[in-house]
């Protein structure tokens, strides 16, 4: 990983700290004087897996809007920078003015890299229809590669859900000696009894949460990808029109 993704990935780490602080604050404040409510327990029994669960959440979902959010700037120089209709025929003179025309800062866009790409390639007298292909096949391995994190991510938040469930049945368990000794004394075993129950319910909560979590990185993953490939396949459009307008050697 170069010193720029890994600086990308600090900027995301740390940024998915403030909706989760933004997330669990007015949360505590809303319950505080209820410690008994539902909403109370679900969030704040357990709260170190809990808060963990959001935190991974949240990356992942900051991670899919700068991520759309670079596509949707894709999208627009493909869209608008790039056009080919009004050129009839392009020879070795004519490649060499529009990579020298593309803007210094559309060179590492993904349209304008390909177009890049296939004009050096026409120059240089290589096969273009297969560079074309090699081209598009790695566009989509770019695509996968930037696809980790949210992989990762989708592993390690059922898992920190399932962390939480065995430490809240372990706790439970941990109860049955003192509900045996507790066994002729209904007062403490109806307070015994209350300390199984939220041990429990951290078990089974943390799951849950996290279960949600993962099913809408899930979908909001799969809507991204989609896109991108999509506009991969828009990309491979424009090239197709640019090879068809490719004097021939």
């Amino acid at each position: 990983m170069n010193r720029t993704n890994r600086e990308n990935s600090l900027i995301l780490f740390s940024l998915s700290i403030l909706p989760t602080i933004a997330f669990f604050i007015p949360l505590y404040f809303s319950c505080k004087n209820n410690s008994d409510s539902n909403l109370y327990k679900f969030f704040f029994n357990g709260l170190y897996i809990q808060a963990s669960s959001t935190y991974l959440f949240f990356v992942a979902v900051i991670f899919v809007v700068f991520r759309y959010k670079y596509l949707k700037n894709e999208i627009t120089v493909l869209n608008r920078k790039i056009s080919l209709e009004s050129i009839k025929l392009i020879t070795t003179k004519e490649a060499f003015q529009l990579l020298a025309a593309i803007p210094e800062k559309y060179r590492y866009a993904i349209s304008f890299h390909r177009m890049g790409e296939l004009l050096n390639g026409y120059i240089h007298k290589e096969a273009i229809n297969s560079l074309n292909q090699e081209l598009y096949r790695r566009e989509l391995e770019q695509i996968e590669r930037g696809h980790i994190i949210l992989t990762t991510l989708r592993q390690v938040i059922p898992a920190i859900g399932f962390l939480g469930t065995v430490v809240g049945l372990s706790q439970g368990m941990a109860k049955f000696p003192e509900l045996a000794a507790s066994a002729g004394n209904i007062g403490s075993l109806k307070f015994v009894l209350k300390d199984f129950a939220s041990s429990l319910s951290v078990a089974f909560n943390t799951t849950l949460l996290a279960l949600g979590y993962t099913i809408v990185v899930l979908l909001i993953a799969s809507l991204l990808r989609r896109r991108e490939e999509t506009f991969v396949t828009e990309v491979d459009e424009k090239a197709r029109i640019l090879i068809s307008k490719l004097q021939p050697k």
